[in-house]
């Protein structure tokens, strides 16, 4: 609304400057009147110039930009790993800080850092304390780039173990195959069959 006045060249008006002339004062509040939706007009119904209008609108939407901020730092605080992987996670966390950003309520990097690895589950411990051990700044990008490295290498660990684990399991069942049928046959022994009759 604020550019659209400006636009116009109205914003005066609304400041409420000396030297603004009647004409321009009532274009200005029509201006932003008629921009208002149904349930925004009950706030400016009783004002009779743009600068009343706009006094009326900044206090509603400064409770409401309030309890945005409230409601988005109690996220941030609470934010926990609940993603399929760790760049989804990573991108929850960095839509919530855009957002707080956007609410005037951004949390600076060090915050940002200290939530992700909070916010961790616990097969991350280890790391989680090798980082915070060693590191004398905060580096938000190269968290990240630790935390998808991590999560690649435990892949790759698990992807290997199950194939050995796999392979260890096949050459067991094949022992114990040749045990229970009475082990390796030995060339030239002999079979005996027996017919019922």
């Amino acid at each position: 609304m604020k550019m659209y006045l400006i636009s116009k060249r109205l914003w005066e008006a609304v400041n409420a400057t000396s030297g603004v002339s009647e004409a321009k004062e009532q274009q200005a509040h029509a201006a932003i009147v008629l921009n208002l939706s149904d349930t925004q007009l009950m706030h400016v119904i009783t004002t009779s110039s743009a600068c009343e209008a706009w006094g009326a609108l900044a206090r509603v939407y400064r409770t409401q930009d309030m309890a945005s901020r409230l409601w988005l730092k109690e996220k941030f605080a609470t934010f926990k790993f609940a993603a399929s992987d760790m760049s989804a996670h990573v991108m929850e966390l960095e839509r919530l800080v855009l957002e707080m950003n956007g609410a005037s309520c951004g949390p600076s990097e060090e915050d940002s850092c200290a939530t992700l690895l909070r916010s961790l589950p616990a097969q991350y411990e280890g790391l989680v304390q090798a980082f915070r051990m060693s590191v004398t700044q905060f580096s938000f990008k190269d968290l990240v780039s630790k935390l998808i490295a991590e999560e690649v290498r435990k892949k790759d660990s698990t992807r290997i173990e199950n194939e050995t684990a796999l392979h260890v399991g096949k050459r067991q069942e094949k022992k114990s195959f040749n045990k229970t049928s009475g082990g390796p046959r030995k060339t030239g022994s002999s079979v005996q069959c027996f017919y019922l009759w």
